[in-house]
C-alpha cells in the first residue's frame, strides 16, 4: 500500500507503480477509463485536493498531513511525466 511507501522518494520506481495503478483505478471509478482524454489535469487536481482539504488528509481516522502531501506531490510527477 501507498501509506507504507511515505518514506521513499516519490519519484521511485515503486511509488510511481502504485500511482498508476491508483490511476487507473479512479479513472475506472470515474467511468472514464476507456476514454480517449487521459483527464490528467483532473488526476493532479485530486492530488491537490488530498493536500488541501481536512476531510483527505486523515489516514484510518487520524490526521496525516504527510501523507497526504506525499500523495499529493507522487500525483504530480506522475502527471507531468505521462505523454499528451
Amino acid at each position: 500500500a501507498l501509506s507504507k511507501l511515505e518514506a521513499q522518494d516519490v519519484a521511485s520506481s515503486e511509488v510511481q507503480a502504485l500511482i498508476a495503478k491508483h490511476y487507473m483505478l479512479t479513472r475506472q471509478f470515474w467511468g472514464s477509463a476507456h476514454e480517449q482524454d487521459k483527464q490528467l489535469q483532473t488526476y493532479e487536481g485530486l492530488g491537490k485536493l488530498f493536500a488541501e482539504d481536512e476531510r483527505f488528509t486523515a489516514l484510518e481516522g487520524k490526521p496525516r498531513s504527510e501523507f497526504a502531501q506525499f500523495m499529493c506531490d507522487a500525483i504530480k510527477l506522475f502527471c507531468n511525466s505521462q505523454p499528451t
